[in-house]
């Protein structure tokens, strides 16, 4: 859900060519892991052939491999140095739920744009469909 206007995406300095965030594991999930996991529900691309040639590799290894596609992002982009990655504050892709359903420990008063992570709902829905499972 896009709550306000994301104006941040039309202020990117132009020497960025991609924008996204990386999610602190020990601030989300309080977990100690020292984990950042590159997000991919909101991302920006600047049009440029640098940005063209890394969403084709992008494709074409997330389409050869079963990984999540965001990991295949995030590996790219740390093999592509010349790309220069701007961070999205938390705001631009806040999660309203950790994944067992509760509340994020993180909380954004005023969100630029939500994910309702309604895929854990389906992924579960599907699961059960596929086992036959009766709720």
């Amino acid at each position: 859900e896009v709550l306000q206007y994301p104006q941040l995406f039309e202020d990117i300095p132009e020497e960025y060519d991609i924008a996204g965030h990386h999610l602190n594991h020990d601030t989300w999930y309080r977990n100690g892991s020292h984990q950042r996991e590159l997000l991919s529900g909101t991302i920006f691309l600047r049009i440029n052939n640098k940005v063209k040639q890394i969403v084709k590799e992008w494709y074409d290894n997330a389409i050869e491999n079963a990984e999540w596609e965001q990991k295949t992002l995030d590996k790219i982009l740390k093999r592509h140095k010349e790309i220069n990655f701007y961070e999205l504050p938390l705001s631009y892709i806040y999660i309203k739920t950790l994944p067992n359903g509760l509340e994020p420990f993180v909380k954004i008063k005023e969100p630029f744009i939500v994910h309702n992570q309604v895929s854990r709902k389906l992924r579960k829905w599907i699961q059960m469909q596929k086992y036959n499972i009766k709720k």
